[in-house]
């Protein structure tokens, strides 16, 4: 927990999970509205891209919270070569 509000570990990938389910949720919720409405060319679109994109967009603001963590555990690596040892 100490982790957390020191900001040396990040909340943001559980947030982005938690944002993907959510989307997905949306996706089917308006799938069903279109569906409902006689829009099914405009609902299939919605089922086959939307899942996609959001798939895409989650995966790269994952991917930045990944280089974050990776660029943090060169500079402690880095940190701890410079050390001078006694």
């Amino acid at each position: 927990m100490r982790d957390i509000f020191a900001f040396r570990k990040m909340l943001g990938p559980a947030i982005v999970k938690l944002v993907f389910w959510l989307g997905l949720v949306l996706i089917v919720w308006t799938v069903v509205i279109d569906f409902r409405s006689q829009q099914i060319s405009l609902g299939l679109q919605v089922l086959i891209f939307a899942p996609i994109t959001l798939r895409f967009i989650c995966e790269f603001v994952i991917a930045i919270f990944r280089i974050q963590e990776h660029m943090r555990v060169i500079r402690v690596h880095l940190v701890n070569q410079a050390e001078p040892r006694t």
